[in-house]
C-alpha cells in the first residue's frame, strides 16, 4: 500500500499519532527531501530506508515505487512540510499506484491551507486554493484577477523575497481587498495580520518583516469582523 503522510509545516509537535506509526510500518519512505525528513524522524526516533523524490525527480520513481507495491511491501510517501500533493509533490506517485492497482490511503495532518483558514476572520464559504503564483510577469496579476473571481476568497503561499510584491500586486486588482497574511505558521515567531493591501505591505516593510514563509489568504468580503 502507498501511504500519503501528513507532516509538520515547523512545529515538529503539529504530527498525527497515526503519521509516527506509519511511518514506523512501512518498509521504506519516498520523501520530498530526505535530509528534512530524516531530522523528523530522529526526533521521533524512527530508523526507516529513505529515497529521494522531489518535483524534479518525481517521475522517475513510478518504476521503483511499483517495484516495491508489486513486492507487497507498504511505502509512505512525505513531502518537506505539510500535506502532500497540495503544491508539493506526490500526485504521480498516486496516479501511478491507483492506475496499476494498488491502494492508496491518506494519513492526514496539517497544511498552510487548513491553519490559515482555521483563522479566517471573513467567513468565506467557498475557498480556493492556488499555492504559489508565477515568479515573474504579467501573469501573477491576471491569475490573481480570475482567482479573485471564483469563490469567496482564495489562499496563495509566498517566499520572502515575493511577498512585497504579492500584495502590491493584489492592490493592483482590488485596492480594498480584505487580505488574511500568515508568517512563520506554527514556528517561534509566527504572526497574522489582517488589513488591505497596501497596508500590510506597509506593515511587513517599516518593520523589516518581510521575511519567512507568508500564506496569505484574499477575500472578496467587503468588511473585516473587527477593525
Amino acid at each position: 500500500m502507498l501511504y500519503i503522510v501528513g507532516t509538520p509545516i515547523g512545529n515538529l509537535g503539529d504530527i498525527t499519532y497515526r503519521a509516527i506509526d506509519i511511518l514506523r510500518l512501512v518498509d521504506v519512505i519516498f520523501a520530498e527531501d530526505t535530509r528534512i525528513t530524516n531530522r523528523l524522524l530522529s526526533h521521533y526516533g524512527i530508523v526507516k530506508k529513505l529515497i529521494s523524490c522531489n518535483a524534479v525527480i518525481e517521475h522517475k520513481r513510478i518504476g521503483l515505487l511499483l517495484e516495491y507495491l508489486s513486492n507487497g511491501k507498504n511505502v509512505a510517501f512525505v513531502s518537506d512540510a505539510g500535506t502532500p500533493c497540495l503544491s508539493d509533490p506526490g500526485g504521480l506517485l498516486v496516479d501511478a499506484a491507483f492506475k496499476n492497482g494498488y491502494k492508496v490511503c491518506p494519513i492526514p495532518g496539517i497544511s498552510s491551507f487548513n491553519a490559515i483558514i482555521s483563522v479566517n476572520p471573513f467567513k468565506d464559504k467557498v475557498i480556493v486554493f492556488e499555492g504559489f503564483l508565477p515568479n515573474k510577469g504579467i501573469k501573477r496579476i491576471k491569475r490573481i484577477e480570475e482567482l479573485y473571481h471564483k469563490g469567496d476568497a482564495f489562499v496563495l503561499l509566498e517566499s520572502s523575497h515575493r511577498i512585497l510584491k504579492l500584495l502590491f500586486e493584489i492592490s493592483l486588482v482590488n485596492l480594498d481587498a480584505n487580505v488574511l497574511v500568515g508568517r512563520e505558521m506554527t514556528k517561534l515567531y509566527e504572526e497574522y495580520k489582517v488589513g488591505k493591501p497596501l497596508e500590510l505591505k506597509k506593515y511587513f516593510e517599516v518593520n523589516n518583516k518581510s521575511k519567512g514563509e507568508f500564506t496569505v489568504l484574499v477575500s472578496r468580503k467587503s468588511k473585516a469582523l473587527y477593525n
